[in-house]
């Protein structure tokens, strides 16, 4: 039996029980960092899915997320567009936020909507804190999409048309006309128009009968919004013109 001298075998097990602690230390290292990282990037995402009016998935569509209720301003935060399957992902600090969600058929990043863009409505409120992520799905529609027109054009239904001006009597491009049977909208209006070009000018397309009609710049319309204008739907096309609200 070969004898170990005691001086070295003192130094193997000093080495020993020196490097014990250390593998211990390291492996509670990487156990509670792999943890930390985990706790602390979950609940500053945002995430969730973009959709059409059918329910769809809808790609190349952007998150748009500002730090007041006013989103007509550059956003503070843009997602990446969404992929195929709808979904979006974005990290945000903690805070409250207001979020839209856009698809531009043009592709810009900024700037007024255009006609063929798909836009989520009012902006959803939301917060973000370090033990909370979010999760918000949006619907995106164009505003032709959103019109609830189960009519034909050419069937059974007549044209109105005309401006919507504001109170000095300026066009207001972006804003659009909308009909209902009841005077007080909740949700989006039985007939909506699509947006209004730079002169103001929109159709709708009726059945004949009673509506309240009015005109908006927000979609959809604020709750509970009033159309304060009572028509006779003719049997020929008519010319109105409608004052938008400032807001």
């Amino acid at each position: 039996m070969k004898m170990v001298p005691k001086k070295l075998m003192s130094s193997h097990r000093t080495h020993r029980f020196f490097l014990l602690p250390m593998f211990t230390l390291l492996f509670w290292v990487i156990f509670t960092g792999a943890g930390h990282t985990a706790t602390t990037a979950d609940p500053l995402t945002l995430e969730g899915r973009i959709l059409d009016g059918t329910g769809q998935p809808t790609s190349g569509a952007e998150v748009l997320v500002y730090t007041t209720p006013n989103v007509r301003q550059p956003a503070g935060y843009i997602s990446a567009k969404s992929g195929a399957d709808g979904r979006y992902s974005m990290a945000l600090p903690p805070g409250r936020y207001w979020a839209v969600a856009i698809k531009r058929k043009s592709g810009e990043k900024v700037g007024p909507l255009a006609l063929g863009d798909k836009y989520s409505g009012e902006p959803s409120a939301f917060e973000i804190n370090e033990h909370n992520g979010k999760r918000l799905d949006f619907t995106v529609l164009a505003l032709r999409e959103a019109a609830r027109q189960h009519l034909r054009k050419n069937e059974n239904t007549v044209r109105i048309s005309g401006r919507i001006l504001d109170r000095k009597g300026k066009p207001v491009p972006m804003a659009y006309a909308m009909a209902d049977r009841h005077q007080a909208v909740n949700g989006i209006p039985e007939f909506i128009s699509a947006w209004t070009d730079q002169e103001g000018r929109y159709d709708l397309f009726l059945p004949r009968g009673e509506y309240h009609i009015g005109a908006a710049r927000h979609f959809p319309p604020a709750p509970a919004m009033a159309l304060t204008r009572k028509i006779n739907c003719p049997n020929n096309p008519a010319e109105i013109d409608l004052i938008a609200p400032d807001q």
